[in-house]
């Protein structure tokens, strides 16, 4: 009997209107995405709606398909001003503050360009690899190797390109199989060295003596430079560069500078979040006159770049996973701001920080990171804490402090979906404060050689298009 009644129930499930909503659809990844896979396969019946105010898209090919068969083409998409229109978020402006890299940034970018210019200034003059390109199967008889050409034509250009630098005479085949002619050769640049290297190194890996040789003494020379990165030569955006540019401890200034600006203009209503990567807590001071050098970017560099700028803002906080930090002048709120949070006075613990003067390290018994997050929001919220840093990955997703009028991304993270996230924290309403107005700042990092280049880039912008030429 027991049998048929469940048969008989799973049977009515069939029979009614099913609806699946499926909130924060961006997460839809790996194994939430084949367990939920399974269950609309389950219920043919069901409509699902699938919400996400964080499209992912800068997702794969093949991830986005997942999103497509499984929750369909998009329906519906409301736009930003819109919802600000609609009072559902308040006004925000997006700013970029770059900075110009510290000198030991300064000294690994001079030092690559010292090893790519020494690099192709020796292939240009060794006559023997001149005459190894001219030698080249793909230059005496493209014909024969037409279908290998076409398959990788950047390759045959990118040795063309070698012989015009090294003023060697091109033969007519090759321009003729590429539709080019002698005068429409570019000049060589890192893009076609990196072009011409991988394919010399890689992918049409030569076995003659000449090349076998000279291949090898190259790969060692990209390698020490570390510009050889997964089998690959990185000779504009290497993953060393960029971690160092991105990282780049020019940042802190740019904080201090934004801390400052908006301390002037908001005073007391200062309510502003900066959102990094790593704790980095073996950087706090452990004496008062303690040199603080940091190493990396991190949220106590920040805190300790802040506490000791002449901001004259003494109510800064920090808020992690591992380490929470208030200044002293909060010590004497807790008790009643831990009643409204919700939490026992009795599981407050403090300890004196002996390097930094003013300021306490938080804990509260119990494992949850939940309570430490209420009570310093709550702190936040009231203002007895005005500037606050954290990391992204406890901060960045689902965190409601509705006060944040200023956001700092101090972050590394690259994705659209994930950045976009943070910026969700500053754009919120507060209903305590109707006129609020969010500035929301990402920091970059710009090596000075390019800075020439902006004034082109800026006369050649169609400011009147959303998207540039």
């Amino acid at each position: 009997r027991s049998t048929r009644k469940e048969s008989s129930a799973a049977s009515d499930v069939y029979k009614r209107q099913i609806t699946i909503i499926v909130d924060e659809a961006h997460h839809l990844r790996r194994e939430w995405w084949r367990a939920l896979n399974e269950l609309v396969e389950a219920l043919p019946n069901a409509t699902l709606v699938a919400l996400t105010a964080t499209p992912p898209y800068d997702a794969s090919f093949a991830e986005w398909s997942r999103y497509d068969g499984l929750c369909g083409a998009i329906d519906a998409e409301i736009s930003v001003p819109e919802l600000v229109r609609n009072g559902d978020l308040c006004p925000h402006q997006d700013f970029v503050y770059f900075s110009l890299p510290q000198q030991s940034e300064l000294d690994l970018l001079e030092e690559r360009r010292r090893g790519i210019a020494t690099l192709i200034s020796d292939l240009l003059s060794d006559q023997a690899f001149i005459e190894y390109l001219k030698n080249h199967p793909w230059m005496i008889d493209p014909q024969v190797h037409e279908e290998a050409i076409l398959s990788d034509p950047e390759y045959l250009s990118s040795m063309l390109i070698l012989m015009a630098a090294g003023k060697g005479e091109l033969p007519d085949e090759p321009l003729e199989l590429l539709g080019v002619k002698n005068e429409n050769i570019p000049m060589l640049s890192p893009p076609w060295l990196q072009t011409f290297l991988n394919g010399y190194l890689f992918d049409h890996k030569d076995q003659s003596t000449h090349s076998n040789s000279l291949a090898k003494q190259t790969e060692k020379r990209l390698r020490r430079l570390g510009l050889i990165e997964n089998s690959r030569v990185k000779l504009m955006e290497s993953r060393t560069v960029l971690k160092a540019m991105a990282g780049s401890l020019a940042k802190l200034d740019s904080i201090v500078e934004i801390a400052r600006v908006e301390h002037e203009h908001l005073a007391d209503d200062l309510r502003m979040v900066v959102l990094t990567d790593y704790v980095r807590a073996a950087d706090l001071s452990r004496r008062p006159d303690q040199l603080f050098k940091p190493a990396k970017l991190g949220v106590v560099p920040i805190f300790e770049t802040l506490r000791r700028a002449d901001l004259n803002e003494d109510r800064i906080g920090v808020l992690t996973g591992t380490l929470v930090i208030i200044p002293d002048s909060a010590c004497s709120i807790l008790p009643d701001a831990a009643k409204m949070a919700g939490i026992p006075e009795s599981q407050i613990k403090l300890k004196t920080l002996a390097g930094c003067p003013g300021y306490s390290q938080l804990r509260l018994e119990g494992k949850s990171n939940q309570k430490p997050v209420r009570l310093v929001t709550h702190l936040f919220n009231l203002g007895v804490l005005r500037i606050l840093i954290g990391t992204q990955a406890l901060l960045g997703e689902g965190w409601d402090a509705p006060t944040i009028n200023t956001l700092v991304l101090a972050s590394n993270v690259g994705s659209y979906m994930l950045s976009n996230q943070m910026r969700g924290r500053a754009i919120r309403i507060d209903c305590d404060a109707p006129d609020k107005v969010a500035n929301i700042w990402h920091l970059a990092t710009v090596e000075p050689q390019s800075i020439k280049l902006w004034p082109a880039s800026v006369a050649r912008f169609i400011w009147d298009s959303p998207v540039g030429p």
